[in-house]
């Protein structure tokens, strides 16, 4: 723990004046009002607001701050200006909320209602209304629409193959250049017709090129170096690709609400002919979803078991494939030093994927609540390094983390995982169980096609070994009946090695699925883990992933877990996983306690977070 001397109060006053004089020299506040406004007034005041975002980037200095007021801004910002440490330039909605500063890339007379829709003769619930282009994304209030690749499959709700797909959605057709619509009849989504609902329609998307640009970003930060920017308080709605599109480095979103955005926050993308990241950048106490993607998979497979279909494996794919794939995640291109902390993101394909991941520098994911997500929490991406993933509730998702490299070597690593909480809940289970899948927590896959990358001729395909300290995985809480610790890929014909687990609880049907069958773990360390089964047979994770100094239990409640069928991790007063695990000596905030907590500890992102994302305690 770091210690503070208190200063003597004179000290502290003295240090104020010297502190704020730079501040108070040249700071100023600035008003937009997109309903008010006139950018011909002089900004200073409410009543003498600017118009729009547009015309106040352009007047602002280093210590400003902007306060937007409510209303709904149909514009595209690019920032060219920069702020100091010193003196950021900070952008702030007047008030908390979501919904109440809108920066919005849909069509304002849809948006509106000025436009209307048309219904389609004989075809139940479907509207349309003419169109320029293929919208990227559709929102009927804060309901994304699932995007079909055709009218056809539109009007049967049915993709190729035959797989069923939600009962709602959106399609284009080119040839008529017509957008089709047909909203959700259950009334938990509101009214089935467009007209009475508030629908928003996204510019073009940008394809699978996933490379954000100024075209595609709500929002621009501009510049090849520190900027200095806060953003804090907007709803982010329906842009091409981006909420917003950091160019520059040293960039905060913070408070924010991102709907129909197929990615939150994107730094810039390398290329041959310019290789530079973005770096330092902090997203914190954001809210990311893609509502209802959760629940359509629920739906379609209670809709397959109706109508006797066989949806293939990780049939949810399809809502990632196309055009405009949407499981890109709260973050795109992260460069060096990016923060990501305190942020609710649910009800997405991914939480933060491959394209997040991918060429991160100590990237550090901590705090946050990833909720019903179908996909993956966390990727590691092809040659992240230096990743730490620490004091996440990580729920109701798929596969929480996948280390799959596809580009060769160098391979990810090193990596941090710790003080974690993971939790399936009934709920999940079910769903995972009717599509008879074992998901594992922990996805370890290296494929052949890494060998085919040219500088990849000469590396050995028996072994991979990650680099530096490797992936190491500790104090960690995992509630994971329906599913296993692990789950691999490519691994038949070789072994990872380099990894390592020490003083986790984790309660899981097995080690690995029994279609696996035998292992080589010779190149995993396993040291302290307290391990429970589940089933009839209950084999759990077993002796393997307990290893040296570890304890298998016949329940939860043997070790100490106060209530973990209810989500409840702390350990009770009399654990054996109290200081039941083995010493670790050189890792960031290790405990010999065995689990995310340590005894008397509780974990603050138990509670279920409201939709207002609020910042986490410091």
């Amino acid at each position: 723990m770091k210690v503070v001397t208190p200063m003597p109060n004179i000290m502290k006053t003295t240090f104020f004046i010297l502190a704020s004089l730079p501040l108070l020299a040249s700071a100023a506040e600035w008003h937009v009002d997109a309903k008010a406004g006139d950018n011909a007034a002089d900004g200073k005041t409410v009543k003498t607001s600017w118009k729009t975002l547009t015309h106040a980037a352009k007047q602002i200095a280093p210590g400003d701050s902007i306060i937007v007021h409510e209303g709904v801004y149909f514009e595209q910002v690019s920032l060219a200006k920069a702020g100091t440490a010193e003196q950021p330039i900070r952008f702030a909605a007047d008030k908390l909320a979501k919904n109440r500063v809108i920066i919005s890339g849909a069509d304002p007379g849809i948006r509106s209602g000025e436009k209307k829709w048309t219904p389609v003769e004989k075809q139940p619930q479907l509207f349309s209304i003419a169109l320029d282009h293929a919208p990227a994304r559709v929102l009927c209030d804060e309901t994304d629409l699932f995007a079909y690749p055709s009218l056809k499959a539109l009007k049967s709700f049915t993709l190729d193959g035959g797989i069923p797909g939600p009962a709602h959605g959106f399609a284009y057709d080119a040839g008529t250049g017509m957008l089709y619509v047909r909203l959700h009849t259950s009334a938990v989504y509101g009214a089935p017709d467009p007209n009475k609902r508030t629908m928003k329609v996204s510019p073009a998307g940008s394809g699978r090129t996933n490379a954000a640009t100024v075209e595609n970003a709500a929002w621009t930060v501009l510049g090849e170096g520190p900027s200095y920017v806060v953003l804090e308080g907007f709803t982010f709605e329906t842009p091409a690709l981006a909420g917003v599109f950091a160019q520059a480095d040293n960039v905060t979103v913070r408070q924010c609400w991102f709907l129909g955005c197929r990615t939150g926050v994107a730094g810039r993308p390398a290329s041959k002919a310019d290789a530079r990241r973005t770096n330092d950048v902090l997203i914190e106490s954001c809210n990311f979803t893609q509502y209802p993607a959760y629940e359509d998979v629920k739906e379609v497979v209670a809709r397959a078991s109706t109508e006797k279909v066989k949806l293939p494996a990780l049939y949810w794919q399809h809502r990632r494939s196309g055009p405009q794939g949407y499981d890109l995640g709260l973050a795109l291109e992260i460069g060096t030093g990016w923060r990501i902390r305190g942020n609710y993101i649910h009800n997405v394909v991914n939480g933060l994927s491959s394209s997040s991941v991918a060429s991160s520098r100590d990237l550090e994911v901590s705090e946050n609540r990833f909720e019903r997500v179908i996909r993956t929490a966390i990727h590691t991406g092809h040659h992240a390094s230096g990743l730490r993933v620490y004091r996440n509730l990580i729920q109701d998702t798929f596969q929480p983390f996948v280390w799959k490299p596809e580009d060769g070597a160098p391979w990810p690593g090193p990596m941090w995982i710790y003080r974690n909480i993971i939790l399936q809940s009934e709920d999940a289970q079910t769903l995972w169980a009717r599509l008879d899948w074992r998901p594992g927590c922990f996805h370890l896959a290296v494929q052949d096609e890494n060998w085919e990358r040219p500088h990849m001729k000469e590396v050995p395909r028996e072994t991979v070994a990650l680099p530096g300290e490797g992936l190491v995985v500790y104090n960690n809480t995992i509630h994971f009946p329906h599913g296993t610790v692990f789950s691999f890929g490519g691994l038949g014909t070789r072994s990872v090695r380099n990894c390592k687990f020490f003083n986790n609880v984790c309660v899981a049907s097995g080690l690995v699925p029994p279609a696996y069958g035998t292992f080589e773990f010779g190149g995993m360390e396993f040291a302290g883990n307290g391990v429970v089964g589940v089933g009839a047979k209950g084999s759990g994770p077993g002796e393997i992933f307990a290893g040296r100094g570890g304890k298998q239990a016949g329940s939860a409640k043997e070790l100490g877990l106060a209530d973990l069928l209810h989500g409840d991790v702390t350990l009770t007063k009399n654990s054996p996983a109290a200081g039941g695990g083995v010493e670790l000596k050189n890792l960031r905030a290790a405990s010999s306690d065995i689990g995310a907590l340590k005894l008397g500890e509780t974990f603050p992102l138990h509670a279920s977070p409201s939709d207002r994302p609020k910042p986490p305690d410091r």
